[in-house]
This record gives structure tokens, C-alpha cells and sequence, in this order.
């Protein structure tokens, strides 16, 4: 597994939260207990920064993914919302993955409402500026928005 993050962007409350990762023994990713709270009025740089300090953190970690509750998690955690359903509604994952061993490429993906094998993605090179690599996954965050709400026409049913 490449490096990954998971970033979480508040729908309501337009908080972001940075999720670095680690892979277990199965080869498992999962988010590492630190989350990263980007406050209301981030910037593009801010943003970007997060992301790459994410990338960087990756590692490899044995843990015994039975023996967590979802309650547990990380991102839900760091949110402060009282519950997870709630932190499900609220934020929008949003996730990050090298391509390539040498990190030169990185993917950026969100998933469709109610299809969750269809999603938004873009490449880019992660090693770019923070607000470079900001100014991309907001642009993402824009057709997500754009694509969510549109409906298909001159489709049949």
C-alpha cells in the first residue's frame, strides 16, 4: 500500500479534518489517532500543508482492527459531534493515495452519494506548493457539489 489521508470536509460547519494513515499487517489502512482540525476559513495553503504533512506521516503499523469500536474513530473523535451517525452526515471523506512507489503521483477521490463505486477523482503531483495542492482539492470539492446535484437528462430510467 501507498502512502494515504483521509481528509473529512465539513459540510455545515466548514471545519476540515486531516487524517494520516497506517496499514497493518493485512495491509489494512486505518487513521492514525492524531487528526488535524482545520478551523472554519482555512487556507489554501493551510489545506495543502495538511495534506502533504499527512502524506509524509504514513506508515506501517500492526493493529487488530476487530478489536475497535466505531466509536473509536479518529476523525469522528477530533469532530466533537456526539455521534457517529451524525459525523457521517456532517463530513465529506475525501480520499488520498500515492500511485506510484516514488510519490510522484497522487490521487484524490470522493464517492458519488448512494453509488459508492462511482466517484470524482483528480491526479496530481503531491509535491506541488500546500496552496497548489489546496487550490486542487477544493476545485474537486466543486464538481462533488456541481455532480451531486445535477441530474442526468436525456437518460432513460
Amino acid at each position: 500500500m501507498h502512502p494515504s489521508a483521509i481528509l473529512y470536509f465539513g459540510r455545515e460547519s466548514h471545519v476540515a479534518l486531516v487524517a494520516a494513515m497506517h496499514v497493518n499487517q493485512d495491509g489494512i489502512g486505518y487513521e492514525q489517532e492524531v487528526v488535524r482540525v482545520l478551523p472554519a476559513g482555512y487556507s489554501l495553503a493551510d489545506l495543502g500543508g495538511a495534506l502533504k504533512r499527512a502524506l509524509s506521516a504514513f506508515s506501517e503499523r500492526p493493529c487488530d482492527l476487530r478489536l475497535c469500536k466505531k466509536s473509536d474513530w479518529p476523525a469522528f473523535r477530533a469532530s466533537g459531534l456526539s455521534s457517529v451517525a451524525r459525523f457521517e452526515r456532517e463530513f465529506l471523506p475525501v480520499s488520498v493515495e500515492y500511485l506510484n512507489a516514488s510519490g510522484a503521483v497522487a490521487r484524490a477521490e470522493v464517492s458519488l452519494p448512494d453509488e459508492e463505486d462511482l466517484g470524482i477523482c483528480c491526479t496530481f503531483n503531491p509535491r506541488l506548493p500546500g496552496e497548489d495542492l489546496g487550490r486542487r482539492l477544493t476545485a474537486l470539492l466543486r464538481v462533488f457539489a456541481h455532480a451531486s446535484k445535477a441530474e442526468p437528462s436525456g437518460l432513460s430510467q
